[in-house]
């Protein structure tokens, strides 16, 4: 064998189960298809790390936001890098929205988030002072935190490294398949300084780790019969320069829908604002260009639970593509 583990993406999944695994005594591979880590969702995404109010109750997902927020500040710390529990406000704008906040509060404290409040309209304005004219009531977490995602990738990713993990970017893998005693994967591996060019490579493994993001059905589906369809969903966004990145505090978001937390306002860790994101499904798994609708939905005046957004002091914008699986759940 190759390797004991391959695991196949270097996005922010893939390399922390690297740097786990790197405790071991076990030679492991990580794969991907980009020229770096942390290309896909990982470097495009809202920078949060939430509380798990939100998630259904006794899903994976809920459990592990959960476990992760109460991780997050040690794992930060022992990466170096910085990490701010800004906590988060989900606010009602109408008293319709007034009523879900009591679920979205139940299903928290079942969750088993800790130091969950629900606001009335002026402590949520004293908290928050542009909040919408409109708001009617918030829910506070106060274990919601900020943090810089493509740093939280390359530090666990060099964390690993150090810890002796192989790191095979430019290698897309093109089938897995079971042998007798583990997996084989082919693969292409790009090298545009190599005078031969790309070249078919083939990799064995005891165990492989399907951690590729919006691919991940893809490989999911070589090896199981019960099958899985990851839709991409883009969220577009606006970042604004670090004169306006004190008009909110927390991550304020307004009441979730269907698609998703809606267009969010969070301090950002370098000090910027963020605005977004949009929640679009597209078919293109590459599909991260911006569009002026959805730049436009990101800047209407009723789009957030935010008043008085400077977003003249757009900086840049940009969208990511997060992966939406068919099960409702993580898997």
């Amino acid at each position: 064998m190759d390797y004991d583990v391959i695991i196949i993406g270097a996005g922010v999944t893939g390399c922390a189960v690297a740097r786990e695994l790197s405790r071991y005594r076990l030679r492991i591979a990580v794969l991907d298809k980009n020229w770096d880590i942390g290309e896909g969702t990982s470097k495009a995404n809202s920078g949060i790390v939430h509380a798990g109010f939100d998630a259904m109750p006794g899903s994976l997902k809920a459990k592990l936001n959960v476990s992760g927020s109460q991780m997050m500040p040690s794992l930060a710390k022992a990466l170096g890098i910085p990490f701010m529990q800004n906590g988060s406000l989900v606010v009602a704008l109408s008293k319709d929205d007034r009523l879900h906040l009591d679920e979205l509060f139940e299903r928290g404290l079942k969750n088993g988030v800790k130091g969950l409040r629900i606001l009335s309209r002026n402590e949520a304005l004293e908290m928050e002072p542009n909040l919408s004219d409109k708001t009617a009531g918030a829910l506070f977490a106060p274990t919601g935190g900020i943090i810089c995602p493509f740093r939280l990738t390359s530090a666990m990713a060099e964390s690993a490294c150090i810890n002796g993990v192989t790191f095979l970017l430019r290698t897309n893998v093109s089938s897995v398949s079971r042998t007798d005693e583990g997996f084989r994967l082919d693969a292409i591996r790009y090298d545009e300084f190599d005078p031969e060019g790309d070249r078919d490579i083939t990799l064995s493994s005891y165990c492989v780790i399907n951690a590729a993001g919006l691919y991940a059905d893809r490989f999911h589906n070589m090896m199981s019969e019960d099958k899985l369809t990851i839709t991409p969903r883009k969220g577009e966004y606006c970042l604004l320069d670090v004169t306006a990145g004190r008009h909110v505090g927390r991550t304020v978001f307004r009441m979730p829908s269907a698609l998703g937390k809606g267009i969010l306002v969070s301090p950002t860790i370098h000090g910027n604002l963020l605005v977004g994101p949009t929640a679009t499904d597209l078919a293109d798994k590459e599909g991260t260009f911006t569009t002026a609708s959805g730049l436009a939905a990101v800047n209407a005046p009723e789009a957030s639970a935010v008043k008085n957004l400077p977003m003249k002091e757009v900086i840049t914008s940009f969208a990511g593509l997060r992966p939406c699986g068919d099960r409702g759940d993580f898997v």
